[in-house]
């Protein structure tokens, strides 16, 4: 639901407030559009909310809980990161983070007592990205003296543009989740508990990519816009950078994976070792597609590229899984991983370079 109503805006709309950093009109109007493009799309979201209650059983179960992570994920959604990254001005968001995340913290820990109190833990939540957003959009329209209402067409414009950037998210997002749910019918609940395990190390490695790309896509963004040669220098060195990273957890990973299992995880899961290496070793390749994609494509407007190269290099991933799911069972994923990267490098290397 986050990323229905962020609708692509992590990308997208930071590329443009980097464009648009020195056009104060433009900016404004921008931000104005964004805000009434996302508040349309709400509706839509109640929509999926009712559906899932209906078919799903255990939110049918309890529907109040899909409710209160509807209203969370509205203001994370809404929630104009997208702009103080184009500014990079990081430090606002982290701080804004740090604080509203305590408070929710001391919120949960005063509040809850049981475990029926867990509908608590979903308002505590809800609440910090409620009071995050709020914080930000006070800060913005400090910024903007004038506010003025959009019109429909540019709000439709708006939304157009954004599609391309919102399939980049959605396509391995939907083809990731869909292979776990194929996966939890192939195999049994202690090898299922093993991948899980590797896949939350793997996530919570993958997921230092992000700041390292936040701090770098405006620059190239906005550099691109006036010097190309320039971008094209500042893309290598993080390539460099990306590449090295990623290749460096690979290695302490191929190392020290059991004793990171042990340690974060417990003897009982080291039996994920295998599975957390072979995570490991997409690791570099995510590197590397990352720069590509994110970084470059996004950067000299070649999203409708880059989100055709997500689908495709999702869809055949997915094939691999589905073709090797019975003899590799929990290892067809990461494997599967390792062939969505290397064909969204191989493509995107065609549109960048062969397309033209």
């Amino acid at each position: 639901m986050i990323l229905l109503f962020e609708f692509g805006s992590p990308l997208y709309l930071t590329r443009e407030v980097a464009f648009l950093r020195k056009r104060r009109t433009y900016l404004n109007s921008l931000v104005m559009n964004s805000i009434f493009m996302k508040l349309f799309l709400f509706p839509l979201g109640i929509l999926l909310t009712l559906i899932s209650i209906k078919y799903i059983p255990i939110f049918h179960q309890n529907p109040s809980f899909v409710y209160i992570v509807l209203i969370g994920s509205f203001f994370q959604g809404i929630s104009p990161t997208w702009y103080y990254v184009g500014l990079e001005k990081m430090k606002k968001i982290g701080l804004s983070k740090i604080f509203f995340r305590t408070v929710g913290f001391i919120f949960i820990f005063v509040f809850v007592r049981t475990p029926e109190d867990s509908w608590i833990v979903l308002i505590g939540y809800s609440l910090t990205s409620f009071l995050i957003c709020l914080y930000l959009f006070i800060e913005i329209f400090k910024e903007i003296k004038t506010i003025k209402l959009p019109n429909f067409n540019d709000i439709q414009k708006l939304f157009c543009k954004s599609v391309s950037s919102f399939f980049i998210t959605f396509f391995p997002v939907f083809y990731q989740s869909l292979s776990i749910i194929l996966l939890s019918l192939y195999v049994g609940p202690f090898q299922l508990g093993i991948f899980y395990g590797a896949n939350r190390i793997y996530r919570a490695m993958n997921s230092l990519f992000s700041p390292m790309g936040q701090a770098f896509f405006p620059r190239i963004a906005y550099t691109s816009s006036n010097n190309l040669i320039k971008a094209k220098n500042l893309i290598k060195s993080a390539a460099a950078l990306f590449l090295f990273f990623g290749t460096t957890l690979f290695i302490l990973l191929l190392i020290f994976s059991s004793e990171i299992i042990f340690i974060l995880l417990g003897e009982q899961f080291l039996e994920s070792s295998k599975i957390l290496i072979l995570f490991g070793s997409v690791l570099p390749l995510t590197a590397i597609s990352h720069v590509f994609g994110r970084q470059w494509m996004m950067a000299i407007n070649q999203e409708s590229d880059f989100s055709k190269v997500q689908f495709l290099s999702s869809s055949f991933s997915f094939l691999i899984f589905i073709y090797i799911i019975k003899d590799f069972t929990v290892m067809a994923i990461p494997i599967s991983l390792i062939a969505y990267e290397i064909s969204s490098i191989i493509l995107m290397i065609f549109f960048c370079y062969y397309k033209k």
